[in-house]
């Protein structure tokens, strides 16, 4: 087998200094007994910890410590948290190392130095020390640390990552020092002992090498879409090629001339260009991993299986190629959603201060190979920067807890949007790509840490809202997976939410979780909006609101909703302060039985009810139902938020008792009106009784649809709003109408109500008359005569009168204007013109010539019907010799 050295750039070392943020913290006891704590715990006791002191990590005082076997002392610094340490002590549980003062001991570290024991010492060894002292109130805490040491030549370096990074650079300087050939340095870094080759039995037609990858679970999969060099024996690069699906390459793409294969731990998704890589140094430097193949002792159909661990100790080829596999189906992800590869992601592994992002890669602990999830959180804020889809300040954060600084409230809602969304792009690549590494085996929705932490994306935490990660992770996941909840009627899949994250990345300023909440209000529809909202209520980002009963006809019921600070909130409280940013108002938004907006109220408290006016506004509006939203607002610290809306609430309206009216018609009453208003739902019945038996005619005018229904005293149906149709005929538009010969002196009863029982009535008019029939057969379901043949504004038109019944015809002016009808006979005449539409009503009796009537309309609308209704104004006295009437109409 051939090794041999890569690009220079592999022998640059990685930088230990402090560049990680903690990206989350358990309560767990460490094998020392001591308590990590949480932020949000120290928050709700804060007098448990306030002074307690814990101790970070243990780092050499420089990159590394390399020293000669004579120079037996090498400095160790421990970090210290939430407080200075007193009477410090070091001592060795284990190894060959004593520890023999302490250097200085100030707030924030404790600086020591060690002896090496040459006796005890081998060429590789760790020593697990235990590093002691007493916080402020004299408590003793402790912890645990592992240094590794690696010797050459008797040289040793010291690491507190690994023992292979011990070896590691203990190897780079004797190399850089010329006292190993470079041969030898690639024999100790390049992880020859990460693969071994299993034999197929070759057949005829076997024209492939097949590439495997043995994983942390002892499972073995293809290498897929990894990069695989061709070299020839001089160890220059010919070609570059990939693996397939199948994690093989093919005899015929491999270059003439090759005498042995490289596989590199980057994949080139593409022909011509590299998509994500795992380098072994922090500079970025094309510092691959990689591995050589010797063609002359491997034939073709051979399988090369690489191994995560080796002989009991970790094979950073092996672990480095189960980092890169996370990579790839995350870009190829980003390829299938959106058309493209995304642009390189390069990917420091094993990097000591654990797992975070920046403008040149992403870095990744040594444990990170256990951890897709991990990865691909890290490799999403890769994604986020390269589709501007947030503006992460960085910082620490709790996956479950508040992420907020006490004096910077947009720093915190910028942190908490910046980490939620990876976290659900590493896991719908999970879902979209199951079973294709580690810890995905069909649909999952957990996240899994690589040190064993897990959170079910599921079920929410603590419902604080948009200043918690989990929160707003729930929200999202609760879109993208099936709707399969109760508070869950979203399922916008892989590429409906992926199409929605860029397109307000691309079209809003996408900083925070409010931005991406007001993004979806504006672009989407009246359901769509409404199913977010039920998500939002559910996780404590929208007020949940409680309607207390239906209220009375006179008075509305009281709305309530969760108030804040409680565990169920839309409020966060900050990590260690009692500062709390709560909704400081909120807006509740009332709709009719369509979802039309009535109007919105505004509430400084958790309840509110409706004045009498809104509330009568709303008793008459369309439905026997409305809706009821709550959205809250957060008009303090240094950035506002909301509205957050809350789902609808249906609430069905108090029914009003059913009304009763009497009327008493006889000759002289002309022609009888009834205003009617009934209530969504509510009906009248009136008492009718006339002083001739006669035709009579009850119809109604106005803007809304109305039924009738005639009975007798006893409530047998005589007759009902349109005969012909069974609902309405001949009534203007929807209005009613109902001719009928009715008895002198009997009782009739006369019931009204909405053709549409979810509509109110309050601008209609009853009209009750007994007309003129112009003959006995004529339009036996009508009442009036159109004269809808006039097609001018200005006639005459005779007709005739009777002096106990009212002359009734229908008239529709050409355009709009001021309009006159006069009336000419010879007797006394009165006159009414109603609009069939508004219900309005015009009268005279004395303005014309002699006796006669003369009425005005300022503004009559063309094309618009009216009922124009005349008669001799005292019926008692007889008619002169004759009985005609003629009617003048002009435009004025």
């Amino acid at each position: 087998m051939k090794l041999l050295l890569g690009l220079m750039g592999f022998l640059m070392l990685p930088s230990l200094g402090s560049l990680g943020n903690t990206n989350k913290q358990a309560n767990v006891l460490n094998n020392d007994g001591i308590e990590v704590i949480r932020a949000e715990d120290a928050q709700s006791d804060p007098k448990k910890y306030a002074s307690g002191a814990t101790i970070g990590d243990i780092v050499p005082k420089q990159d590394k410590e390399y020293r000669e076997s004579g120079q037996s002392k090498a400095y160790l610094i421990a970090k210290i948290n939430n407080g200075p340490l007193s009477n410090v002590s070091v001592t060795t549980i284990s190894g060959p190392l004593s520890f023999d003062r302490i250097v200085s001991n100030q707030t924030d570290k404790i600086e020591f130095t060690m002896t090496v024991n040459t006796s005890l010492f081998g060429d590789r060894y760790g020593t697990t020390i235990l590093l002691s002292g007493y916080d402020a109130n004299g408590n003793s805490v402790s912890k645990q640390f592992v240094v590794y040491f690696s010797r050459m030549n008797n040289r040793f370096c010291v690491s507190t990552v690994s023992q292979e990074q011990a070896d590691m650079f203990i190897a780079l300087n004797e190399w850089k020092a010329n006292r190993i050939s470079t041969q030898q340095f690639n024999e100790l870094n390049d992880d020859a002992n990460s693969a071994f080759i299993d034999y197929e039995t070759s057949t005829t037609g076997n024209t492939y090498y097949t590439f495997k990858l043995k994983d942390s679970d002892n499972r073995v999969n293809p290498l897929k879409y990894v990069a695989v060099g061709c070299l020839n024996s001089q160890g220059t690069v010919l070609s570059t090629l990939h693996t397939d699906a199948s994690g093989r390459i093919y005899k015929s793409s491999i270059a003439s001339g090759t005498d042995h294969l490289r596989l590199f731990s980057y994949s080139k998704l593409t022909s011509s260009n590299q998509i994500v890589r795992v380098e072994k140094t922090q500079d970025f430097s094309d510092s691959y991993y990689f591995q050589d193949i010797d063609l002359v002792s491997n034939g073709y159909g051979a399988t090369v299986t690489f191994n995560t661990e080796k002989y009991g100790s970790p094979s950073y080829m092996g672990r480095a190629l189960q980092t890169l596999r996370p990579l790839i189906f995350g870009a190829k992800y980003v390829k299938d959603m959106s058309g493209s590869f995304p642009a390189l992601c390069p990917a420091v592994y094993p990097y000591k201060e654990g797992c975070y992002h920046n403008s040149n890669g992403i870095f990744l602990r040594d444990t990170a190979y256990l951890g897709p999830d991990v990865i691909l959180h890290e490799y999403g804020h890769r994604i986020q920067k390269i589709y501007n889809l947030s503006r992460n300040p960085g910082g620490t954060h709790y996956f479950s807890g508040y992420s907020l600084p006490a004096d910077d409230k947009d720093k915190g809602l910028r942190l908490t949007w910046g980490e939620a969304w990876p976290t659900v792009f590493g896991n719908m690549v999970g879902q979209y790509f199951p079973g294709e590494f580690n810890n995905y085996s069909g649909i999952d929705y957990y996240y899994d840490s690589d040190d064993g932490w897990n959170a079910n994306l599921e079920t929410g935490f603590v419902r604080y809202g948009e200043g918690c990660e989990h929160d707003i992770i729930a929200v999202l996941y609760d879109m993208f997976d099936p709707s399969n909840e109760a508070h869950d009627h979203m399922a916008l899949g892989h590429q409906g939410l992926w199409d929605l994250i860029i397109s307000a990345g691309q079209n809003c300023n996408l900083e925070t979780f409010d931005d991406f909440a007001d993004y979806f209000c504006s672009t989407h529809s009246f359901d769509e909006i409404n199913s977010f909202g039920e998500i939002m209520a559910e996780w404590g980002f929208s007020p949940d609101p409680v309607v207390n009963g239906v209220g009375t006809v006179s008075q509305a019921p009281l709305i309530t909703w969760r108030k804040t600070n409680t565990a169920y909130s839309w409020s966060w409280t900050l990590n260690t302060s009692i500062t709390t940013f709560a909704s400081t108002r909120y807006e509740i938004t009332f709709f009719d039985g369509w979802r039309s907006t009535l109007f919105t109220r505004t509430s400084y408290s958790e309840s509110y009810r409706l004045s009498s006016s809104d509330w009568s506004t709303l008793m008459n509006a369309y439905g026997s139902c409305y809706y009821i939203r709550v959205s809250s607002f957060q008009e303090n610290g240094n950035r506002y938020t909301g509205g957050y809306n809350s789902n609808l609430i249906l609430v069905t309206k108090p029914v009003p008792a059913d009304l009763t009216g009497s009327i008493s018609w006889n000759p002289s009453n002309r022609l009888v009106r009834q205003s009617i208003n009934l209530a969504v739902g509510q009906s009248i019945m009136y008492n009718i009784t006339v002083s001739r038996s006669d035709d009579t005619v009850f119809q109604t005018v106005g803007k809304e649809g109305i039924r009738m229904y005639l009975y007798d005293n006893n409530y047998n149906l005589l007759a009902q709003t349109g005969l012909h149709t069974g609902y309405h005929a001949h009534g203007y538009a929807y209005n009613g109408l109902i001719r009928y010969y009715c008895q002198a002196g009997v009782t009739y009863k006369l019931k009204i109500e909405s053709f549409d029982t979810s509509y109110a009535i309050n601008c209609n008019k009853l009209l009750v008359c007994q007309p003129l029939a112009f003959t006995q057969d004529w339009r036996p379901y009508d009442c009036a005569m159109d004269l809808d043949d006039i097609n001018h504004d200005n006639f005459t038109y005779g007709l005739w009168c009777d002096r106990y019944k009212v002359s009734l015809f229908n008239y529709t002016p050409v355009a709009d204007g001021k309009h006159t009808v006069e009336l000419s006979s010879e007797f006394d005449t009165y006159c009414y013109v109603i609009d069939t539409y508004t219900s309005d009503v015009y009268y005279d009796d004395d303005s014309g010539n002699g006796l006669n009537a003369k009425v005005v309309v300022n503004n009559m609308v063309g094309g618009r019907k009216y009922l124009i209704a005349f008669c001799q104004y005292n019926p008692n006295s007889a008619l002169s010799t004759s009985n005609s009437v003629d009617v003048h109409m002009w435009k004025n």
